[in-house]
């Protein structure tokens, strides 16, 4: 069947998963959003990462990675900013433990795309 919006027929397909980072946060608002909104100056976060894969190539890419299970190793301005905008924060694997326990061979993984950066 022809796509009523004419998208070519595709070569490579991948299959995209989200992954549960472990990631679980109480962040204060004002370090993300402007206005902060009476009632929700602080918000419950969960952080997922996707895992893209194009089976027919071979070829798998994390998108983004989590937040590394030992956050405090982090550059000195990151733990600066987790300390001030973080008051709550659970991190129970790294991303890469999440990957092998669900059977994702971490040597066939050659490059990461990151969606974003942390600096203060």
């Amino acid at each position: 069947m022809e796509s009523p919006l004419n998208i070519p027929k595709a070569e490579n397909v991948v299959t995209v998963s989200a992954i549960d980072t472990t990631t679980n946060m109480v962040a204060v608002a004002y370090g993300f959003v402007e206005p902060v909104i009476p009632g929700h100056e602080s918000w419950n976060m969960q952080t997922f990462a996707f895992l893209v894969e194009n089976k027919k190539l071979g070829k798998t890419i994390p998108f983004d990675a989590g937040s590394r299970n030992d956050w405090w190793n982090h550059s000195p301005a990151v733990v600066k900013a987790i300390d001030r905008l973080i008051p709550g924060l659970e991190i129970r694997k790294n991303v890469d433990e999440t990957l092998v326990e669900g059977g994702i061979d971490l040597k066939k993984i050659g490059h990461i795309v990151w969606g974003h950066y942390h600096c203060e």
